[in-house]
C-alpha cells in the first residue's frame, strides 16, 4: 500500500506542473518520462530475473563471492554497459536536432538540459539495474522503501529547483532527486558492490547469461516495451499539446493500479494456499468485489476529476481519463488471470499471452492513435487489457479446475 501513497503524492506534484507550466513544456517532460521508462525495458535484458532465480541460493549458503562472481556481476555490468550506451545515444539524439528543439521550445534552453535529462535517464536504469541485489539479499523492505521514496525524492528536487531556479533547473532537479536515492542505495550495497572483479571475462559471462535468458527478456519486452513505445509513438504522431492531454490523464489513472494490487495480491496469495475449491471462489469473488467498482465509479466522475487535477486548459479532456479508468477495470480481471497462470501455467503459454497483447496493444494504438488522435492511446489500453481478458480466459479457466484435484504446495 507504500507504493500507492507515493503514487498518489506523485499524483500531486504532476497537478501542480500541469496548472504551473505550459502544455507543451508538460508535453515534453512527459516524453523525457517515457524514454526512461522505455529505456528499462532494453535494459532489462531478462537479467533481472537471472540474478533473482540464482542468487539468492548462494548468498543464503554464505557462497557470497560465488554469487558475485557468477550472476551479480556479470548481469549487474553487462545491463549498466547497455544503460550507458543509450545515455549517450539519447543525449547525442538531442543534440543532433537540438536546433529543432529549440525553435520548439523557445522558453528553454536545450543545450542545458539535455546532460542533465540523460544523466537522469542513466541514473533511472542504474536503480532498476541494482533493485534485484535488494531483493537477492531479501531486503524487501528496504527495496520497496527506497523505490517509493526515490519518487518522492525526485518529485520534491523537481519543485524545489523548478521554484528557485526556473523550468531550465526543472531537469537538474529529477537528476539530483534521483541521483542522491542512487547513493544511498549504493552505500547500503556496498558490502555486495565491493565484491565486484572488472575483468572480460565477467562480460563474457554476462553475454553467456543474457542467451541463456533470452525468454525472459521478449516476454519482458511485450509486457511492457510495446506499451512504452506506442506511448512514444504518440508523441512521434500527435501535436505536443495532445500528448500532454494524454500524460495528465494516464497519471491521473496510474495510482489506480497500485491500489487495486494492494487489495488484490494478500487475495491471490490466499487463493494460491488454498485446497478448497470453494474456498477459493469466494476469494475469487472477493477479489473481483473490492476491484472492479473502484475504477467504474471513477470512470462516471471523470469529468469533475479531469477537471480538478488540470484547470480549465485540460477540462475537456476528461474522456481520455474516463476510458483508461474503464480500462482498469478489465485490467484487474487480466491481473487475476495472470496470478493463476503464473502458478500453473507453462511458460510458453504465458508468454504466448504477453506476445499476444503486446502487439494487439502496439497495432491497435497505432490505428486509433491516426483516428482518434489523443484518445486513441486510451482505447489501445483499453483494447489491450481486453484481449488479454478473453485470451487468458480459457488458460486460466483450465488451470482452476486442475488446480481443483491438484493440492498446491508452497515451496
Amino acid at each position: 500500500m507504500g507504493r500507492g501513497v507515493v503514487a498518489i503524492f506523485s499524483l500531486l506534484f504532476t497537478v501542480y506542473f500541469a496548472y504551473e507550466l505550459p502544455k507543451v513544456i508538460f508535453g515534453l517532460i512527459a516524453v523525457h518520462t517515457m524514454s526512461v521508462s522505455f529505456s528499462k525495458v532494453f535494459t532489462d535484458l531478462g537479467l533481472y530475473y537471472c540474478v533473482l532465480r540464482n542468487a539468492p541460493p548462494l548468498l543464503q549458503d554464505g557462497q557470497n563471492q560465488k554469487a558475485v562472481d557468477e550472476f551479480i556481476a556479470p548481469g549487474t555490468l553487462v545491463r549498466s554497459f547497455l544503460a550507458l550506451v543509450l545515455t549517450l545515444l539519447y543525449v547525442g539524439a538531442g543534440y543532433l536536432f537540438s536546433d529543432e528543439l529549440q525553435a520548439n521550445f523557445p522558453e528553454l534552453e536545450i543545450g542545458f538540459i539535455l546532460p542533465y535529462a540523460g544523466m537522469h535517464l542513466l541514473i533511472q536504469n542504474l536503480l532498476y539495474i541494482l533493485s534485484p541485489l535488494f531483493l537477492s539479499l531479501e531486503r524487501f523492505g528496504t527495496d520497496s522503501f527506497f523505490d517509493s521514496f526515490g519518487v518522492f525524492l525526485e518529485q520534491v528536487a523537481a519543485v524545489i529547483f523548478y521554484l528557485f531556479f526556473g523550468i531550465n533547473f526543472y531537469f537538474v532537479g529529477i537528476m539530483v532527486g534521483k541521483g542522491l536515492n542512487l547513493l544511498i542505495i549504493s552505500l547500503l550495497l556496498k558490502d555486495t558492490l565491493v565484491l565486484f572483479t572488472f575483468k572480460p571475462a565477467v562480460f563474457v559471462k554476462g553475454l553467456e547469461l543474457l542467451r541463456s535468458y533470452i525468454a525472459f527478456y521478449v516476454r519482458q519486452f511485450f509486457r511492457l516495451g510495446m506499451k512504452q513505445f506506442d506511448q512514444l509513438m504518440i508523441a512521434v504522431i500527435l501535436p505536443i499539446e495532445q500528448l500532454a492531454n494524454y500524460e495528465l490523464a494516464r497519471k491521473g489513472s496510474n495510482w489506480l493500479k497500485h491500489v487495486i494490487k494492494a487489495f488484490g495480491l494478500p487475495l491471490t496469495v490466499k487463493f494460491s494456499k488454498s485446497t478448497d475449491p470453494a474456498e477459493r471462489s469466494k476469494y475469487a469473488k472477493t477479489y473481483f468485489l473490492y476491484t472492479i467498482p473502484i475504477p467504474i465509479i471513477l470512470a462516471f466522475l471523470s469529468p469533475w476529476i479531469m477537471g480538478l487535477m488540470g484547470g480549465e486548459k485540460y477540462a475537456d479532456s476528461w474522456y481520455i481519463l474516463c476510458i483508461l479508468y474503464t480500462s482498469f477495470a478489465l485490467y484487474t480481471i487480466s491481473n487475476f488471470q495472470f496470478s493463476v497462470i503464473a502458478m500453473y501455467a507453462k511458460n510458453t503459454e504465458s508468454l504466448w499471452l504477453d506476445v499476444i497483447a503486446g502487439l494487439v496493444g502496439l497495432i491497435s494504438a497505432l490505428i486509433l492513435i491516426i483516428i482518434f488522435r489523443e484518445y486513441g492511446m486510451a482505447w489501445g489500453q483499453l483494447l489491450t487489457y481486453l484481449t488479454l481478458s478473453i485470451a487468458g480466459y480459457r488458460i486460466t479457466k483450465k488451470y482452476m479446475n486442475l488446480a481443483e484435484e491438484t493440492p498446491i504446495t508452497s515451496d
